[in-house]
């Protein structure tokens, strides 16, 4: 009997022991309901053509500039241009990568929201989407027969916006968990605003899988501006290619459009056509060729100190390409 009792105290003294590592070892993020954060993002679950029909139906006074009804004005902090790629463990795609910050990101905004409440602003080309396209081929060409016959040049659709964003997201977790962290750590918010280089954060199944990888314990901290502007309490703030003739699109508001075949796309630019018939392979062949300034040092640099000609041959004739390709269906000239 005595024995028995022994060995009751000492399983129970066990448990208490392992009791006592749970409640003091790490903790994880609860995670977030998946039923309410999906519920934030109901024009997700419309197919191609609903979906269209509510995308190109917004109107310029509800849409050119977001005005946040939030009641109180928290300190605002803007970072913009973070340009997160497919990571570099693909070497077909690690030239594309321009965010090597993973491991500061955090702290920053850790550093950032102990200052007090906070909003944490992302101004634009959170994602490099431009390049992606590029590189998985989704972009289809001025002389595609799905081009629509009049009306803006169109480019890639939702459904390789949700591959993309996927893969960058698989590459950057750490940044994602950031914002989660940041969101769940005080009374803080993330807005994010699309800019030329990731307009297709308009997508719905994009905010949805955005929101799904921060995850916040309240979702209604976190707000993606479906519109090129957003003002609030006496603040505004935008990216910027509104203002530029070649990144504009041509409805700011809502740049979508259907192919001939009816499926929807997002409106292209001549930005866009730049970075996928001329930049994308420059880059690729001279990875650091988007650290240069003034970008007229890059070319000299080639011609005059690193010359190849097949390389340099290749650059000029994609030149020519991308040339021809502003001349037509529309695009910008400029």
């Amino acid at each position: 009997m005595r024995h028995r009792t022994s060995g009751i105290l000492a399983s129970l003294r066990s448990l208490a022991v392992l009791a006592l590592a749970i409640a003091c070892g790490p903790r994880s993020r609860p995670a977030a309901p998946a039923a309410d954060i999906a519920a934030r993002f109901p024009l997700a679950k419309l197919d191609d053509t609903a979906l269209c029909d509510a995308l190109l139906a917004r109107r310029a006074e509800d849409h050119a500039i977001i005005t946040d009804a939030e009641p109180r004005a928290r300190r605002k902090v803007v970072v913009s241009d973070l340009h997160l790629g497919p990571g570099t463990a693909d070497p077909k795609l690690a030239f594309i990568e321009d965010f090597y910050a993973d491991a500061e990101w955090r702290p920053f905004l850790e550093r950032e929201g102990a200052k007090g409440p906070t909003d944490l602003i992302i101004n634009g080309d959170f994602i490099e989407f431009w390049q992606l396209a590029t590189a998985f081929g989704a972009l289809p060409k001025l002389a595609d027969p799905k081009q629509p016959p009049k009306g803006a040049v169109l480019g890639a659709d939702q459904a390789f916006a949700v591959r993309a964003v996927e893969r960058v997201i698989a590459a950057h977790p750490d940044v994602f968990r950031g914002l989660g962290h940041f969101l769940d750590s005080g009374d803080h918010r993330v807005i994010i605003i699309p800019g030329n280089h990731d307009a297709d954060l308009l997508w719905p199944k994009v905010q949805l899988a955005v929101a799904r990888a921060i995850n916040p314990r309240d979702p209604s901290r976190l707000m993606f501006v479906d519109g090129a502007a957003y003002e609030h309490a006496g603040t505004y703030i935008a990216h910027g290619h509104a203002f530029d003739a070649a990144n504009r699109f041509a409805t700011q508001y809502a740049p979508f459009g259907r192919d001939r075949d009816g499926h929807c796309r997002l409106q292209t630019n001549w930005g866009e056509v730049f970075v996928d018939v001329f930049y994308t392979e420059t880059e690729r062949q001279i990875p650091f060729i988007d650290n240069l300034s003034p970008e007229k040092a890059g070319v000299l640099w080639a011609l005059r100190d690193n010359p190849d000609l097949a390389r340099d041959l290749g650059a000029a004739l994609r030149a020519v390409d991308m040339l021809r390709a502003a001349q037509g269906k529309g695009l910008n000239r400029d």
